[in-house]
């Protein structure tokens, strides 16, 4: 929520892969507080959630996936 109390909508997309029946995951840096986060942005018009957390995820961390349950 932002500091006027409007309520922005976001997607987070949870990259991993599973080499060798592990699971690894995906984080990136967010820029101002330099925390391990993961890809999430804000959905665009006409976007749906899904095409979000897919270019989100291409966006922030050069990630190519499919989305696995919608």
């Amino acid at each position: 929520m932002s500091k006027k109390g409007n309520v922005t909508a976001q997607v987070c997309a949870i990259p991993f892969r599973r080499p060798k029946e592990k699971i690894k995951f995906c984080l990136i840096t967010s820029l101002r507080k330099k925390r391990w986060i993961f890809p999430k942005g804000i959905i665009d018009s006409g976007e749906t959630y899904v095409e979000t957390a897919l270019k989100e995820s291409y966006e922030e961390a050069g990630l190519h996936g499919k989305i696995l349950k919608p």
